[in-house]
């Protein structure tokens, strides 16, 4: 039977048990080799015996000289083919199971070739694939990074309109509210008034019907009195009949305080006078006029007929008794001042030395077309004193014509509706930091004023594609800044430093934004030139109170007189505030709005007569531009501007005050400011003013 020998070196032995962990497989792979092994030698079983053999004693002595340990006994397995017993063939197991083992490592390795393969190929897509996602996830991030910037904006927008819309109504309640505390003020006010005017009318009756005793005692001892000397007095004591007969004229309704005081100062007057006379025939003075009481009486008719003086010389007690209270300080402090003006150069008040009443002539007949450029021609010299003076006529019409003139060139693109975004867009870089100005510290001041200023200088890209677009946003940060006035330095007084602050910044850059400034100043307030308006034959009633600058509601309803007085009131401040704020630090342009305007207003303003419709306006105009030049105006003009308001406080308060209502408001605290002046002999400095080199 044929034997088979393997080479312990080249195939070692292997132990049965060491594949018994993996033996099904070898089974199966033994069993398909022996069985095609069987096939092939079935075909040999019809050999000769000798062959057969033959091979027998080969394979005893190959079993001999291969096996040299009991071992490989056990590792051989003989196996029969067919029914025959000598047609068995015998395997090795062990190189069975090595070939085994080396084709399931073969089958291993190719299997993972291919997984290697796929895997590498299912790697190639996938990262195909991740490089596609990331570029996907990529566009989606910036997509929705857009959106989210979008909401964004828009959610940032609706805040700033809200916070915008919440501040106005917060405004609007923080004015109704003012304005019905100062109503019911003014009711009471009103009702004291009324009581009090009561009580002086009542006064006033027994002053006449004690100035007629007067007057009945001295008729009969000016008869006695030398004629030389009763000459003079005969003179003061007519003086003191007109004056009181002017007075008991008057209907009770028009009859004013300063008339009640103008009462009881000639009554005063008159028993001096009838102290005299009867002092005369007592001591038997013949010379009158060398007299040192007539000298003092004399002084006392040229200078007690200034209101202020009047009201002064006498006190009234708890118990409506008048006592005499004569203060010599004022007779002084004017006498000085006359004297002054005598040794000095005369007060100039524009083309005036001082406030004419004789030219105070009402004279409605006249009027002047101011809005066509014309001015008054010369036989209309008289209407100067009601409208204003020529250059403020002309000044006047120059801001409006010039108003027209810069608004028409940008009209295309201020009207057409490709425009209207870019226009939103631009109104909101103007309003947020305009809205924002303060004087919190200098790099918040500056910062808005860069705003504005990067946005005027064209700049920035969205006006760079507009040739209109720059003025466009000139006009409307000059009409923003102006409508500050009337909003919030109406409410809060002390903001309209810093306004002008950023105002005259940008003047300094923009020569053609400061004239803008001040056409949007004489358009909101006329008052600001000044020019007091009469309204023409041909003029509606609207169109006229517009014109000054009133504003009418959507049912056609016009503002109410204070509320109107507070919007001035706020123009003219942050108009004054130009004047007296400095220059930015480093600036070496000179001031394009100075202190001399703020004198020329004044003496304007003085050279034109108050009347019953503006008499109101008058006195908070002038208070408040008191209350912020007048500090500035008083360094200024240390010897001038005393003069100046010497005046205001003899002739011209008192024209406001026959032309005002009893017991107005701005007259009211007019005189208190003025007393005060009389008083300390200085004006303060502005609340909310900014320091030199604030920035």
């Amino acid at each position: 039977m044929p034997h088979f020998s393997i080479d312990e070196k080249q195939y070692p032995i292997v132990d049965v048990n060491d594949v018994t962990s993996d033996f099904t497989s070898v089974k199966i792979s033994a069993m398909r080799k022996a069985s095609r092994i069987s096939a092939e030698f079935t075909k040999h079983v019809n050999n000769s015996d000798s062959f057969a053999k033959n091979k027998s004693s080969e394979n005893v002595e190959n079993e001999k000289n291969s096996c040299n340990s009991n071992k490989s006994k056990d590792t051989f397995v003989s196996l029969k083919v067919g029914a025959s017993p000598d047609s068995s063939i015998t395997f090795s197991l062990p190189k069975i199971i090595l070939e085994a083992k080396i084709q399931r490592e073969e089958n291993v390795r190719r299997i993972i070739e291919k997984r290697k393969l796929e895997m590498e190929k299912k790697d190639q897509e996938i990262r195909e694939n991740m490089v596609v996602r990331q570029l996907n996830m990529a566009h989606e991030r910036e997509k929705k990074t857009a959106e989210q910037l979008e909401k964004i904006q828009k959610l940032l927008q609706i805040a700033e309109q809200e916070e915008i819309r919440e501040q106005h109504e917060q405004k609007l309640k923080a004015q109704e509210a003012k304005e019905q505390e100062m109503k019911l003020l003014q009711e009471e006010e009103l009702k004291k008034s009324i009581v009090e005017k009561n009580k002086w009318i009542g006064q006033l009756v027994i002053l006449d019907r004690k100035f007629k005793e007067q007057c009945a005692e001295f008729d009969l001892l000016i008869k006695s009195c030398n004629p030389a000397s009763s000459a003079v007095l005969n003179l003061a004591y007519q003086e003191l009949c007109s004056q009181m007969e002017r007075i008991i004229e008057k209907e009770i309704e028009n009859i004013e305080l300063l008339d009640f005081h103008t009462a009881m100062s000639i009554v005063q007057e008159c028993d001096e006078i009838l102290n005299l006379l009867k002092s005369e025939l007592a001591m038997g003075i013949t010379d009158w006029q060398n007299a040192s009481h007539i000298e003092s009486l004399e002084a006392k008719n040229e200078f007690g007929n200034s209101p202020q003086t009047e009201v002064s010389n006498f006190h009234i007690s708890e118990d409506n008794q008048v006592y005499p209270h004569v203060v010599h300080e004022e007779l002084v402090n004017t006498e000085s001042v006359v004297e002054d003006e005598k040794n000095e150069e005369p007060l100039e008040i524009t083309e005036k030395t001082e406030v004419d009443s004789a030219k105070y002539t009402e004279n409605s007949a006249l009027q002047v077309p101011v809005e066509n450029n014309e001015l008054p021609t010369n036989d209309e010299e008289d209407y100067i004193s009601d409208w204003g003076d020529k250059e403020s006529l002309q000044l006047y019409a120059n801001s409006l014509q010039f108003l027209d003139s810069y608004t028409s060139s940008y009209m295309t693109f201020s009207t057409s509706p490709e425009t209207k975004k870019i226009r939103f867009e631009f109104q909101k870089l103007i309003n947020i930091p305009v809205n924002a100005i303060s004087g919190i510290n200098a790099l918040h001041l500056k910062d808005k004023y860069n705003r504005l200023n990067y946005l005027l200088n064209q700049k920035a890209k969205s006006i760079q594609h507009y040739p209109e677009a720059v003025m466009f946003c000139k006009a409307e940060v000059a009409k923003k800044l102006v409508s500050q006035g009337e909003t919030l330095i109406s409410s809060k007084p002390d903001m309209a430093f810093p306004i002008a602050a950023v105002s005259i910044a940008l003047w300094n850059d923009h020569e053609d934004f400061g004239k803008l400034l001040l056409s949007y100043f004489h358009k909101t307030c006329p008052f600001t030139v000044p020019v007091f308006i009469s309204q023409l034959s041909n003029q509606s009633t609207e169109d006229f109170y517009k014109a000054l600058g009133y504003k009418y509601a959507e049912d056609g309803t016009i503002e109410n007189q204070d509320k109107y007085l507070r919007r001035m009131s706020g123009v003219m401040r942050l108009y004054g505030s130009l004047t007296v704020t400095k220059q930015r630090a480093n600036e070496t342009k000179p001031h394009p709005f100075g202190l001399q305007n703020a004198w020329r207003w004044f003496a304007a303003t003085l050279n034109c007569k108050p009347t019953s419709n503006n008499a109101d306006l008058c006195a908070t105009l002038i208070f408040d531009m008191l209350e912020v030049t007048g500090n500035a105006l008083w360094n200024a003009y240390p010897k001038q501007f005393p003069k100046l308001l010497t005046l205001l406080i003899n002739q011209y308060y008192s024209l406001m005050l026959n032309n005002s209502a009893i017991g107005s408001g701005p007259l009211v605290r007019l005189k208190e400011f003025l007393t005060q002046f009389l008083n300390k002999k200085c004006i303060p400095s502005p609340k909310g003013q900014l320091p030199p080199n604030f920035w």
